[in-house]
């Protein structure tokens, strides 16, 4: 059972009403979303995206930062799922 099912499933959650479950449950869809399996590369864009807009500020060209840590953080993510492959089987 997912986390999402179990608070759907607990009415009334912590005394607050069923509006704090349905927000609840708002929240953790969209962080599931967000940030999905691999928090490492949720972090990654973000911190991509910042390092994008610090150097946007300056005289430099900032759009090669994100192909660049889009390419990076993919190969990363398929390296960690080819070890947990070879491990797992």
């Amino acid at each position: 059972m997912s986390k999402l099912e179990s608070r759907q499933q607990r009415p009334g959650a912590r005394g607050h009403g069923e509006h704090v479950t349905r927000f609840e449950s708002f929240l953790t869809a969209v962080w599931d979303f967000l940030v999905g399996d691999d928090w490492r590369t949720a972090l990654g864009v973000v911190l991509a995206l910042a390092l994008t807009s610090l150097i946007a500020t300056t005289t430099v060209a900032a759009w090669w930062i994100m192909p660049l840590a889009v390419i990076w953080l993919l190969a990363l993510s398929i390296r960690r799922a080819a070890r947990k492959a070879t491990h797992d089987g």
